[in-house]
């Protein structure tokens, strides 16, 4: 399910984002159902955050978690701040790759909560100096993706 409908892609922002290209775990907190066999199972990924706000985030993936999912999202700051939420998935966008086209697959994450000490993280990371997000924890020198929308 996608929501690309006309107009998806002038949400409105209410907090301030920022690109940024981190590794984040994301766990699924309630049991999906395998269709194939009806036994429930929890989802484990690693994908990659392409933009963050203290509202939530966008992650790159080829398989984004049903609309309305409830996630574990863990992630590490540049900086090497760690920081965990729990959030829902508020809506995927699944493209076919086309020659030129910057737009990337994924879904964007509503934070729903998590410790006060992790969403202060992410905003002093959102609202602060730029050469500390140019760097992906352990890495060098991030590329800045063309983010997608973000909750």
């Amino acid at each position: 399910m996608s929501d690309d409908g006309p107009g998806a892609e002038r949400r409105v922002q209410r907090y301030r984002r920022e690109a940024v290209r981190l590794p984040v775990r994301i766990s699924s907190i309630d049991a999906e159902v395998d269709p194939e066999t009806g036994k429930p199972f929890f989802l484990t990924a690693e994908e990659m955050c392409a933009d963050i706000s203290r509202g939530g985030a966008f992650i790159m993936t080829q398989e984004p978690p049903r609309p309305g999912a409830r996630l574990l999202v863990e992630l590490e700051l540049p900086g090497g701040e760690a920081v965990q939420t729990v959030a829902r998935v508020a809506w995927t966008r699944v493209r076919f790759p086309s020659e030129g086209s910057d737009v990337q697959t994924g879904f964007g994450l509503e934070f729903l909560g998590g410790a006060r000490r992790h969403l202060a993280a992410i905003e002093r990371f959102v609202n602060g100096p730029t050469p500390a997000k140019l760097r992906t924890p352990g890495k060098g020198p991030a590329a800045t993706p063309g983010a997608g929308p973000s909750a």
